[in-house]
């Protein structure tokens, strides 16, 4: 089980923090890392993944904490650091980063990922999963933006 989680997370962190360190615009770091999230997310693999890894957390509170803390906890905190980082140069106005971050996330995962994993909804598009991840972005963006 940790295997699975250890590869999932890794696939979403490892090429976000690549981006980062080559592109500084925090519209086109936001789209990567909400291009990595739904791709792992709604992808057949990672669908039966979450619903593997939400039964097995049911069983156990230690191996709940875990994966949060390796996958989930670990986006969230990386994103947090991202708009921390934008908001010290004065790109964004946020009171607490770790709480805009998990808005985004939410935001960015939305009601397709439950539909999904509850497969009430056959695979997303391209254009549906492009569509989805620039509305977010943009919505996110405005509400964040300098007043």
């Amino acid at each position: 089980m940790n295997a699975l989680i250890e590869e999932a997370s890794a696939e979403i962190l490892t090429s976000l923090a690549d981006d980062i360190r080559r592109h500084g615009d925090l519209r086109v770091t936001l789209l990567h890392f909400a291009r990595n999230l739904v791709s792992v997310l709604m992808l057949a693999r990672g669908v039966t993944l979450a619903r593997i890894v939400l039964q097995d957390c049911f069983a156990s509170r230690e191996r709940a904490a875990d994966f949060f803390a390796r996958g989930p906890g670990k986006g969230a905190l990386l994103l947090a650091q991202i708009l921390e980082e934008a908001r010290e140069h004065g790109e964004i106005d946020v009171p607490d980063c770790q709480i805009a971050a998990g808005c985004f996330i939410g935001m960015t995962r939305g009601n397709l990922f439950m539909e999904r994993a509850l497969l009430l909804r056959p695979p997303l598009s391209a254009e549906e999963i492009e569509t989805h991840i620039q509305t977010a972005v943009d919505i996110f963006l405005r509400g964040v933006a300098r007043k």
